[in-house]
């Protein structure tokens, strides 16, 4: 072969192989693409997962909290109107404050 023969193979060549590693590169690009957006999709579910529980975890606890103080009232009322529901150590701090 002519030595341009051989250097239009060897550029040919080089062209494939830039042509093959411009495809792996491409693949890469397009597989970490991919990877990232699965990602940050099930970021984006466990978000909204997490922010369904805490609202639902938040109103039962305002629940309970409403509970505690109207049974808190309930009890304070009670102890205010018949004294003798009281508990007994509250009776007994009474007793030993007089002497």
């Amino acid at each position: 072969m002519s030595k341009a023969k051989q250097h239009m193979q060897m550029h040919k060549e080089a062209l494939s192989r830039r042509s093959q590693q411009d495809w792996a590169n491409r693949e890469y690009v397009q597989l970490m693409a991919g990877s990232i957006t699965r990602i940050s999709d099930f970021l984006n579910t466990f978000s909204q997962s997490c922010s369904g529980r805490l609202a639902n975890l938040d109103s039962r606890l305002t629940g309970l909290e409403r509970k505690v103080t109207f049974l808190e009232n309930k009890i304070g009322c009670e102890n205010v109107t018949n004294p003798s529901t009281r508990p007994e150590s509250e009776e007994e701090e009474e007793d030993t404050e007089r002497y």
